[in-house]
């Protein structure tokens, strides 16, 4: 009703324009829609310029759930709006659940064979250790200096 009355004649608003293709931040929106609310709505009173655009920064944020809290909020101002978007914003950002995938483990039948390969595979490592350990224990070297000899 107030809108009407000081603004006759305005029907279609300058937060449309920044139309739907393009890819703009929280910040870049408020902007283009302040700046182009004070030039559509230049004959209008500040606090009814400051109300158009606060509704339209609404109206051009693209994520609903973000629009539904913006509206829920009842914040008075556009830059409290941005503030209160941007900090919701990173909150959903924080929370997204693709953030960190989960992996996904399958249980495979392990055959008699594949585990009595690898268990001859590991008693034939352990007997070689045992050879290099008895080798070792076997010949040991005495250790000179290197510069007295």
């Amino acid at each position: 009703m107030l809108r009407r009355e000081m603004c006759e004649g305005l029907q279609q608003t300058p937060a449309e324009v920044t139309a739907a293709e393009s890819v703009e931040t929280l910040q870049e929106l408020a902007t283009d829609v302040e700046r182009l609310s004070h030039l559509a709505f230049s004959d209008c009173p500040t606090e009814v310029r400051e109300v158009l655009a606060l509704q339209h920064f609404i109206d051009g944020v693209r994520d609903p759930e973000i629009q539904k809290a913006l509206r829920m909020a009842d914040l008075k101002d556009l830059k409290g709006v941005l503030v209160f978007a941007m900090k919701f914003e990173a909150a959903q950002e924080a929370t997204r659940k693709d953030r960190h995938p989960i992996r996904a483990v399958n249980e495979s039948d392990t055959s008699n064979s594949s585990v009595e390969r690898l268990e001859r595979q590991m008693r034939s490592f352990m007997n070689r250790v045992e050879s290099l350990m008895s080798q070792k224990a076997d010949g040991k070297k005495t250790l000179k200096c290197w510069t007295c000899g």
